[in-house]
Order: structure tokens, then sequence, then C-alpha cells
């Protein structure tokens, strides 16, 4: 899967090597040596990005704790923010998780990915332990 021009013009004006990762085009990068960020591709010339909030607690009455604080908070946030929470695959890690454009131009792609890595900072601030 090739990527999308924007995104090669994105990591080439800050240095960034991107190359697809896995069969489904995964990307993956580091912002400020402290966010592992996820790019997949998305239909209608979109991206979904995602990075790991936290992990959540094998225990279950600890799982549940964790899970109502995050909705909580959540709640609050949902019209400031074009970001999500989601819990994982494996049911073991919560992650945020946004959408960005591809064929918007690169100041509303950069500025969708810097958005995102706020509210990552944020989140991960919140639900600390």
């Amino acid at each position: 899967m090739s990527l999308p021009p924007l995104l090669s013009e994105w990591a080439a004006s800050r240095g960034i090597e991107l190359r697809p990762r896995d069969h489904d085009g995964r990307i993956a990068f580091n912002v400020d040596d402290a966010y592992r960020v996820y790019l997949y591709p998305a239909p209608d010339n979109r991206l979904l990005i995602e990075s790991r909030v936290c992990d959540l607690p094998t225990e279950a009455d600890a799982r549940r704790q964790l899970v109502m604080e995050a909705l909580e908070a959540a709640t609050g946030r949902i019209r400031g923010s074009a970001a999500r929470l989601a819990v994982d695959a494996e049911e073991s890690v919560l992650v945020l998780q946004a959408e960005a454009r591809t064929d918007d131009g690169l100041e509303p792609f950069t500025s969708a990915l810097g958005g995102f890595i706020n509210s990552l900072a944020d989140w991960r601030l919140r639900l600390a332990s």
C-alpha cells in the first residue's frame, strides 16, 4: 500500500521516515520520544490515528473503576475533542483514536494530528496511576 501524498509530505517536512507495516497498512512513528502513534488507512481519503493511553488493570474491580473514570471524563470532552477513547481488541489497553482527512491539505492534517497529541497527553495525565 502506498502512502497518501499528503502524509509523505508531512513526514518529509519533519524528517520522519514512514513505511507501511503489517498486512493492514498500519504506519507507526514516535512523537517527541514520548508517544507512539499509529496511522491506519480508512475509506474516503481518511486515516485513523491511534495511540495507547494506558494499560487496563487485570483485576476486574480495578478495571471497571478505571473504565468508569474514563467514561465520566469523556462525557465532558465529547464536544471539545475529535478524539475518542476505545478499548483494544484484546481488552487490555485503553487507546485514543481520531480521524484525519488526507485530501484537505497539509495544514488541516497537521492541526488534526497536533490536536490528537495534545488530547493524548491530557488523557495520559488524567488516567496516570
